[in-house]
């Protein structure tokens, strides 16, 4: 059985009951010993009930639940009992994976494995239990089962193989047993069944599944027999690793040719030697519309691509920020002096100086700034939800605390870092030691 061991120096006791369907009596064997010894159950992903106990009492543990027929198994090693969906009952159903299931535990009791092996059982091509990453993956359909072997649940998953269909329900028990017979016999230190695939071949595996195997099924050619090239003959795998090796031997063999001229070496096929060549690079020819020849430089682009591309505006330097702002500000004064009649003329005029005059004393004033004092001054938050905070420099800040979204930023003022943090209940704003709390208001 072995334990399984939690980092608390409990063990983690893994209980099962074929098809995972649990009696009133499983049930409350289970709950009793929960209560009485202050314990928790868990339900496992193979559809079993785990509880977390102290390891001096698994002897008593696993007596009173054998009494109720629950069996135990290790949690993670070995073969674990079959997953299976709800079975016949279901609407979709076209095969008894419940009752399936049942069957293949009673014909696997006392089968092991050196390694996890999951099996699981779906009634239907829904797939509810998620079986094709697992090592045998059993599905109906109206013909029977379709079984699939060779799946990986690692960090790195592998979609289990196609190999056999049409099997009946009263095959599957004994068939299952097989492909475990046949992996325990050939299984190489704690190899998994898709391993063991890999490593080995197929065939055997489809040897054992006849006559269901999955080309013997559709008629087609039986893969567990060495395939054969078109000239008919048979080429088996020790042939065939020759033939590469023989392959290879040839290129590595294959003469070098010294051109006199260049003083270089190539591989040249043998046969061809006598008649090997080294033809000049020769660069590609443009012709215009007339097709006469047209002379391409190291760029690459053609004459007129070449105008184009340097025309691009991207090709050009980036404006600076008072060239922007004096093309905005000249684009604003030409499109009012354009507006005839217009009443706010004067008014819009104004606007305009102040916004020409508050950019350059920004600008004057933007060296001073950086070596001024940025001292908090004062807090003061209006009945708005603004909050303003006045520096030595004479520069301050207002944040508007309705507008916040919840979450966490910060705003850089000077040399000083302003951090907010807004939830639905309030705002908490930190600038060097100081701290304010604000509770949002009432919407």
């Amino acid at each position: 059985m072995g334990t399984f061991a939690l980092k608390n120096g409990s063990i983690f006791l893994a209980l099962e009951s074929p098809g995972g369907i649990y009696n009133p009596s499983q049930l409350e064997c289970i709950a009793k010993l929960c209560d009485e010894k202050s314990i928790i159950a868990k339900l496992t992903e193979d559809q079993r009930v785990g509880i977390y106990i102290p390891e001096a009492e698994l002897s008593a543990v696993a007596k009173r639940v054998n009494e109720v027929g629950l069996g135990l198994r290790h949690y993670q090693n070995g073969l674990h009992q079959p997953q299976t969906c709800i079975g016949e009952l279901c609407t979709f159903a076209q095969q008894d994976a419940l009752g399936l299931s049942v069957k293949i535990t009673e014909a696997l009791k006392d089968v092991e494995t050196v390694s996890p092996l999951r099996i699981g059982i779906n009634g239907c091509m829904r797939n509810c239990v998620p079986s094709h990453t697992l090592d045998i993956s059993l599905i109906g359909d109206d013909g029977g089962y379709r079984m699939y072997i060779g799946g990986r649940t690692s960090g790195f998953p592998e979609l289990s193989s196609f190999i056999a269909e049409d099997i009946p329900e009263s095959d599957v028990p004994n068939l299952t047993k097989k492909i475990l017979e046949l992996y325990n016999k050939n299984v190489q230190d704690e190899e998994s069944l898709g391993d063991v695939i890999e490593r080995m071949g197929v065939s055997p595996f489809v040897d054992v599944l006849k006559p269901y195997s999955q080309d013997a099924a559709g008629g087609g050619a039986d893969f567990s027999e060495p395939m054969e090239e078109e000239s008919g003959e048979s080429l088996g795998p020790e042939e065939s690793l020759e033939i590469v090796e023989t392959s290879e031997e040839a290129e590595l063999e294959a003469p070098e040719i010294e051109i006199e001229e260049t003083g270089e070496t190539f591989i040249e096929e043998e046969g061809d030697v006598e008649s090997a060549e080294r033809k000049p690079f020769e660069k590609p020819v443009y012709r215009d519309e007339n097709q006469e020849e047209v002379q391409i430089d190291d760029s690459g682009l053609l004459p007129e691509e070449k105008e184009e591309f340097e025309e691009e505006e991207f090709l050009e330097e980036a404006p600076s920020e008072e060239e922007v702002f004096e093309e905005k500000l000249a684009s604003g004064v030409e499109e009012m002096e354009s507006i005839p009649d217009d009443p706010d003329r004067e008014k819009r005029r104004e606007t305009l100086r102040i916004v020409e005059d508050t950019f350059r004393r920004k600008e004057a004033q933007g060296t001073e700034l950086a070596s001024s004092s940025w001292e908090v001054k004062s807090v003061d938050l209006s009945p708005q939800q603004e909050l303003f905070i006045s520096f030595d420099s004479g520069a301050s800040i207002n944040i508007n605390l309705d507008m916040m979204r919840n979450g966490e930023r910060q705003l850089a003022v000077g040399d000083k870092t302003i951090h907010i943090f807004s939830s639905p209940l309030r705002v908490v704003v930190e600038v060097d030691e100081l701290k304010l709390t604000i509770p949002r208001r009432a919407a």
